[in-house]
């Protein structure tokens, strides 16, 4: 029986620095059934130069007009019409895989019901060094949405616990959902379209390192956390109101009121602690100037918080020490549950 074609998706815009990186962490693959689709959204440095010097015919180069972010599922949607695989895979410009990803997922879809896989993954820095390991949630229906909707549980929480670096898909159930999905007010693609696939089908989470996800600077969830959490609460509304009654006859335990009641509270708190929700972002990925800076201008606002505050005063002095980095590279990779819990904890 032949192995499936694998389909990935690579979005690139002014990557020069990484989609060489990328596209070799594919041609390492062990799995070596696959294609890969590049969308080049009209990089203005070398990116097509370096692609072009790639001599591989399962290399596939799309250049197009730049579009920008709130286009983002238009340039994967257009990725999706050229895949001829029954599977696809997602792998942005800046991001690279271990060498065993396509070959530990693809075994999975042998199970029709599987609509979706993913798996760990590891957060890194500009350079490709790992800061932090993120695993699988610990809710068995949960991660693999079994039975089907149970992974909105967490969605409509505004947990997007799915990475996807570490995503693979069944190409026929992501082209009856509509394809990528995106909001106009929302400059991502990932968590509308799994929110929309978990009424569909069940996933599989793998205990397994999928995808590297690098964070630079002048990303849009850097740029803009909190346009990007009030994006992701105005979508989890119109999704329970577009879909309420599919979340109904899955009988999918979800109090709409209560979440509803929390997240007006949270757009109430991220409107007045937006330098300071900036400013612990950039500091837990190792930009310690410019989190100074927002710390900073936090701490001149006349409404900011009390524990709020004396945080900020505690992490502008760390950010001058080694301490800093070494703290959070410990905490990073062997203690990834208790920062995540640390940094819930602050940002309340």
């Amino acid at each position: 029986m032949p192995l499936p074609l694998v389909s990935i998706i690579t979005p690139t815009y002014n990557h020069e620095k990484y989609i060489g990186d990328c596209i070799r962490s594919a041609l390492a693959q062990t799995y070596q059934n696959w294609e890969i689709i590049i969308v080049d959204d009209g990089s203005t440095d070398n990116t097509p130069g370096i692609i072009r010097g790639f001599n591989d015919s399962r290399i596939k180069y799309i250049r197009q007009d730049h579009q920008g972010g709130s286009q983002l599922s238009s340039i994967y949607n257009t990725a999706l019409r050229q895949a001829k695989g029954d599977l696809v895979a997602i792998l942005e410009g800046d991001d690279f895989w271990p060498p065993d990803k396509l070959a530990v997922q693809t075994p999975y879809f042998d199970n029709q019901n599987i609509i979706m896989a993913y798996g760990d993954c590891v957060i890194t820095n500009e350079s490709g060094e790992k800061l932090f390991y993120r695993r699988i949630p610990a809710d068995i229906t949960m991660r693999d949405n079994s039975p089907v909707g149970s992974s909105l549980k967490g969605f409509i929480r505004a947990e997007n616990f799915i990475y996807a670096q570490t995503v693979m898909l069944r190409k026929s159930a992501l082209l009856a959902a509509g394809g990528f999905i995106q909001p106009d007010y929302l400059h991502l693609t990932d968590f509308p379209t799994w929110c929309r696939l978990a009424l569909d089908g069940e996933f599989m989470a793998i205990p397994h390192l999928l995808g590297f996800w690098r964070r630079n600077i002048k990303s849009v969830t850097m740029a803009n956390p909190v346009s990007i959490s009030k994006g992701f609460i105005r979508y989890i509304n119109t999704f329970i109101d577009t879909y309420q009654n599919q979340i109904r006859r899955l009988n999918i335990d979800i109090n709409t009121e209560e979440i509803r009641k929390k997240q007006s509270e949270q757009l109430r708190q991220s409107d007045r602690d937006k330098n300071y929700i900036k400013a612990l972002t950039l500091f837990i990925y190792g930009y310690n100037q410019p989190a100074r800076q927002y710390f900073g201008l936090y701490l001149r606002q006349p409404n900011k918080g009390v524990f709020n505050s004396i945080i900020s005063l505690l992490i502008i002095i760390l950010s001058y020490t080694n301490l800093s980095s070494m703290l959070l590279s410990l905490a990073g990779i062997h203690l990834s549950g208790l920062l995540e819990s640390l940094k819930k904890c602050l940002l309340k």
